[in-house]
């Protein structure tokens, strides 16, 4: 079975609630930046494919804090981050660990079946002012062979790119955006896969 991992800290709340229903990932590979062409990546999961749902994959903890995601060492004295305080926990007991708090969970998250699977392009445009104000835009389309197709996809419309946002996982498409931004660099348009699925 596939694994589909997730390590952003913003789309946590929806991930562990199960509003979480689909995921964006980049359709290239490499860096230029960093002497490594880019390169076209064809979907990593196709329709009704079964996966894993993990955080952090590579992590080597078990267990994370409800509240940011880190991982934590049962039995272990450790300091860890929870709701922006920090706390010590001697000899954490999965079944007692931030009673009252948050909680915990484990990396593993349960199955899902991809059930669609399509592309789309983001980019930004930034515009200087004479005052010194500067104004970004984000723009997001569907990258597709047919449009009335991809309507229904993904509700083109007024607010489409809240619920592709929402659906992912984000608060808004501000907050989608500014994530996308800071780690693509979208100045130049990017594009990506998105996977939608459900939990089995």
């Amino acid at each position: 079975m596939k694994i589909l991992n997730f390590t952003a800290v913003e789309i946590l709340p929806a991930l562990l609630s199960k509003a979480k229903l689909q995921t964006i990932r980049p359709a290239w590979g490499g860096d230029i930046n960093k002497g490594k062409p880019e390169y076209y990546k064809e979907p990593r999961f196709k329709v009704a494919d079964k996966v894993r749902i993990v955080w952090n994959q590579r992590s080597k903890y078990d267990w994370f804090c409800k509240g940011c995601g880190k991982g934590f060492a049962i039995g272990k004295l450790l300091i860890i981050s929870l709701d922006r305080h920090y706390y010590n926990h001697a000899r954490i007991n999965p079944k007692q660990c931030f009673k009252g708090r948050k909680g915990y969970f484990s990396k593993y998250l349960g199955n899902a079946e991809i059930t669609e699977v399509f592309k789309i392009e983001i980019s930004k445009s930034i515009t200087d002012y004479e005052d010194g104000d500067v104004y970004e835009r984000f723009y997001l389309k569907p990258i597709t062979d047919n449009p009335r197709d991809m309507d229904k996809k993904i509700n083109i419309g007024q607010f489409w790119e809240d619920i592709l946002a929402k659906l992912d996982g984000f608060s808004s498409a501000k907050q989608m955006f500014a994530y996308f931004d800071k780690k693509y660099d979208l100045s130049q348009p990017k594009a990506f896969w998105v996977y939608r699925f459900k939990l089995t």
